[in-house]
């Protein structure tokens, strides 16, 4: 896999994304979209960068990060959109 992991214990950001396009100096709105996942049994939420734009009104995507945090097979998957 191309995605650390650990299956007891886990958390670490990585990067999706950048656009070539030159932020200068702009305050950026950050959205965030989420799910969850247990024991690899059951899943619920989205965390598209859709719902992530749409919920911090983002119009224009710069930057996306996808964020894990694994613990004892209980994981949180986030991504977080920066834009405007």
């Amino acid at each position: 896999s191309s995605v650390p992991g650990g299956s007891i214990y886990a958390v670490m950001r990585l990067p999706v994304m950048a656009t070539s396009t030159e932020v200068v100096a702009k305050r950026l709105k950050v959205g965030e979209s989420q799910c969850k996942s247990f024991f690899g049994v059951y899943s619920k939420g989205d965390a598209s960068i859709d719902a992530a734009m749409k919920k911090a009104g983002i119009l224009k995507v710069y930057h996306v990060d996808w964020q894990v945090k694994n613990i004892i097979g209980i994981a949180t998957y986030k991504t977080i959109v920066y834009g405007e």
